[in-house]
């Protein structure tokens, strides 16, 4: 049966309407645009089920309007590695065709030999690999492999912006302040998420009240990659020692992906100890704890925690 695949690009016409959609994405390698996240077909033998979508290759636009089921051949004994790919054939004529369809690999790992690299006359555009087990009817490990096709675009504000206006994978630099960012836009299930690449420049820690800099240390953080980092000491306005509960001190404007904990540094001798511990809030508070009345300072200095998703 045949597959509901709608294609521009192989030999024929293309109208005002197709160049329109087919010309912003002639500009990259092979990738998705849209779609094609793949599921195992749990109640069919050794099947994967791949939805609506769009993908470009060398030229050629191809739009899934329906799922599309590609069942994989039984293996004897052990277990086989297939590669599921997108075939664009530009030999029929006219015009040309593509075929999601699934490869025959080995018992090992990797992409199949059968895969094919001509384009113009037939390639393949890499999409999974999925694993199948002698004696089991439900494909056993599913891997995706697709690359998304991405956009470089630039705004001012101070948030990542809204997801909906990219596709996944596109990446986004802002302002902030004086400062750039960059985000990609991760996912491809609906998740809207956006991960921080560059870092920013330091930044102060708005400190709580009742708290302030000490010694010239000033309190501040910035994003490297996907880490918060913190710097600088504190103490509290009036200089007195802290107390044995968890307090917040400041906050940095930031989500965190989980909770935060770990050891903190802090004034110390040999008499009197030191040293606690402290816990950044998802919402991006911070808060410290140290021994009862040994530690009348504190110091960021070294921690490094992870943000986004």
């Amino acid at each position: 049966m045949a597959q509901p695949i709608f294609s521009i690009g192989y030999d024929g016409s293309v109208s005002e309407v197709d160049w329109a959609s087919l010309s912003p994405a002639s500009s990259s390698r092979p990738s998705v645009i849209t779609g094609t996240t793949a599921s195992i077909v749990g109640n069919v033998d050794r099947t994967i089920r791949i939805p609506a979508g769009q993908l470009y290759g060398w030229g050629v636009l191809d739009t899934i309007t329906g799922n599309v089921d590609l069942t994989a051949d039984a293996v004897t004994s052990g277990s086989r590695w297939d590669t599921v790919v997108l075939r664009r054939d530009w030999q029929p004529t006219p015009g040309g065709g593509s075929t999601l369809m699934i490869l025959k690999g080995t018992s090992t790992k990797a992409v199949s030999s059968a895969m094919q690299s001509n384009p113009g006359v037939v390639a393949d555009q890499f999409l999974f690999l999925i694993r199948v087990q002698a004696g089991l009817t439900t494909i056993q490990e599913l891997i995706d492999f697709r690359e998304w096709q991405t956009s470089l675009g630039f705004q001012f504000g101070t948030v990542l912006p809204n997801p909906a206006r990219y596709n996944y994978g596109d990446k986004i630099i802002q302002t902030v302040g004086s400062a750039l960012d960059m985000g990609v836009r991760r996912g491809g299930t609906g998740t809207e998420t956006w991960d921080m690449l560059l870092g920013r420049d330091w930044a102060n820690i708005s400190m709580a009240s009742g708290y302030q800099t000490f010694s010239g240390d000033v309190p501040r953080w910035r994003v490297v990659g996907d880490m918060l980092q913190l710097r600088g000491r504190f103490e509290r306005t009036n200089h007195s020692a802290f107390n044995n509960s968890f307090t917040t001190v400041g906050s940095v404007p930031l989500s965190l992906a989980v909770e935060a904990y770990g050891p903190i540094g802090s004034a110390f001798s040999s008499s009197t100890g030191g040293g606690g511990q402290y816990n950044i809030q998802t919402n991006g508070v911070i808060q410290v704890i140290f021994p009862s009345n040994l530690v009348t300072w504190g110091s960021f200095a070294g921690i490094s925690v992870p943000i986004g998703a």
